[in-house]
């Protein structure tokens, strides 16, 4: 499960191997792929969207035996560099959504590794402004925790779909 982003001038794909920080880079103009900087974390199942300017990564698990992390990364394919995010107010999980707004990273759900025996979906999500390099949480939703949901921005707001709550 790689994250994947279209620049307007390149596919970049990041992770999907919870043990290697590897990504590439695809133009389709030449055919060529070119390979990114190490990254410094790994990670699988993890929200990717573009800024215009940077790939920003959210809420990778580095494996099923270690805890989730609460930071992100962000790559600028103009330096070809890394740099981490602050850590959110929430921890990271796999199959969360989100949507770039054209300002801030929304994200929301996903498999909450907080609850132990049984499988159940996050009902929180959080918001990170690249301009102020901040977090914040998202206001309480109507909805049950999810995951495996989708969602999209229409332009003024994040609606989500589907998904499932869990086998509690």
């Amino acid at each position: 499960d790689p994250a994947t982003v279209w620049t307007g001038d390149e596919v970049l794909v990041w992770g999907g191997d919870p043990d290697r920080a590897e990504g590439a880079a695809y133009d389709p103009a030449t055919g060529d792929w070119r390979a990114l900087a190490d990254a410094p974390s790994s990670g699988t199942y993890t929200v990717a969207v573009w800024t215009g300017t940077e790939m920003l990564l959210w809420g990778s698990t580095a494996g099923p035996a270690e805890p989730p992390t609460t930071d992100g990364l962000a790559y600028a394919p103009a330096s070809d560099s890394w740099r981490v995010l602050p850590d959110a107010p929430i921890p990271s999980r796999p199959y969360a959504s989100g949507v770039w707004t054209g300002t801030e990273l929304l994200v929301w759900g996903g498999y909450d590794v907080s609850t132990d025996g049984y499988v159940a979906g996050a009902d929180d999500g959080v918001a990170y402004d690249p301009a102020t390099d901040t977090w914040r949480a998202l206001p309480p939703s109507p909805l049950d925790g999810r995951f495996y949901q989708q969602a999209v921005w229409t332009g003024d707001r994040m609606l989500v779909w589907g998904g499932s709550v869990g086998d509690g």
